[in-house]
């Protein structure tokens, strides 16, 4: 049974003119960044450093959009909104262990795909 994909690369085989080696090229940038930026902000909420959370989540935005992960999208957004104001810090660690778990399976899913 086949797992549902978590992100396409469609946005980014269009921004990149159809070229599936770019767009690979990118996947292994986002599969060796990611996981040092969730570390780090799990670091950050040990801490109840919440502005350094939102800032890290802010990072994240960006690429999580490029690769259509829009179902966590509400969750960074609230990360990075509420992690500003330190403001609802329970709902901000919950968010950041969801979108944890949620990133690392994404980059188990590009894991598979580019090997």
């Amino acid at each position: 049974m086949e797992t549902t994909k978590i992100y396409t690369r469609d946005k980014l085989r269009t921004m990149m003119d159809q070229n599936d080696e770019e767009v690979d090229e990118l996947m292994k940038i986002f599969i060796k960044m990611v996981p040092s930026i969730l570390k780090e902000m799990l670091d950050f909420a040990a801490k109840e450093d919440w502005k350094s959370c939102s800032e890290l989540a802010h990072k994240l935005k960006s690429s999580m959009r490029l690769w259509a992960i829009d179902s966590l999208d509400e969750d960074v957004l609230f990360i990075e909104t509420n992690g500003l104001l330190s403001e609802n810090t329970d709902m901000v660690l919950n968010k950041i262990q969801n979108l944890n778990i949620n990133l690392l399976q994404v980059i188990e899913q590009m894991e598979s795909e580019i090997n």
